[in-house]
């Protein structure tokens, strides 16, 4: 007689071991990103690091509101890690801080050479790295003023003068202030803002211009692309009583 052997129904299953799970979790890879903020001009700023923290840039689109790159994930948990920003013309690193940091870690910021070193203890798998680093515009405008006709003028007569505002520095700049108060012997005074595309005489209002009348002239909100131009004109008539 042929006896027939079978498997019956036996249960296969998985032996929990929390010591595995520990070598697991000691292994995690903790995340880091970069948040980009630039006060007073937009611009692309170039990253680069250590313990893979991969090369990468960042854009600006409007002065003072952060933009975040990537998440890059770290190559070792546990691991000294410095982050560091290329300088990019037209701004200076003002402040470098840093988040989610493991457990005892620290983030020293070197702003003379646009860094951040974690140490190891700030990589811990557990951690959750977000550090911002905050650029300020470098400002290099020039002004002009000339007057039509200059020299002497005649009770009674039109007069206007133009005030050029030029940005010669390395970055756009935004926020930026013209104000002139126009001599009260001049009486009936309008002015015009003129600016080219991508920059902007009032970046509250509607269009590249702006326009105004009376003897205060303030425009707060000026926005100049690189090497381009906001030129006031202002026209007004000499008063008949004016003598001198």
């Amino acid at each position: 007689m042929h006896r027939r052997r079978g498997l019956g129904h036996r249960r296969v299953g998985f032996v929990h071991d929390a010591g595995f799970e520990r070598h697991l979790h000691v292994h995690q890879h903790p995340p880091a990103a970069i948040t980009k903020i630039s006060n007073g001009g937009i611009g692309t700023f170039p990253f680069t690091g250590g313990n893979g923290f991969g090369a990468h840039s960042i854009t600006t689109v409007t002065p003072g509101t952060g933009v975040a790159g990537p998440t890059q994930t770290l190559a070792a948990a546990s691991t000294a890690t410095t982050i560091t920003e290329t300088a990019t013309p037209g701004f200076s690193l003002a402040s470098i801080s840093c988040t989610g940091l493991g457990s005892g870690g620290t983030a020293t910021p070197n702003l003379g050479t646009r860094s951040v070193a974690l140490n190891a203890a700030a990589t811990a798998a557990a951690a959750n790295i977000a550090c911002t680093f905050t650029n300020t515009s470098i400002v290099d405008l020039s002004i002009t003023k000339t007057a039509t006709p200059s020299g002497t003028y005649l009770p009674g007569q039109a007069i206007s003068y133009s005030i050029v505002v030029t940005n010669t520095g390395a970055a756009a700049v935004s926020g930026v202030s013209i104000t002139d108060t126009v001599p009260a012997s001049i009486t009936g005074v309008t002015w015009t803002c003129a600016a080219p595309a991508g920059s902007d005489c009032d970046t509250t209002a509607a269009g590249t211009g702006a326009t105004g009348s009376g003897n205060s002239i303030a425009l707060n909100n000026v926005a100049l692309a690189v090497g381009a131009s906001a030129t006031v004109t202002v026209n007004g008539t000499v008063n008949n009583a004016t003598t001198g």
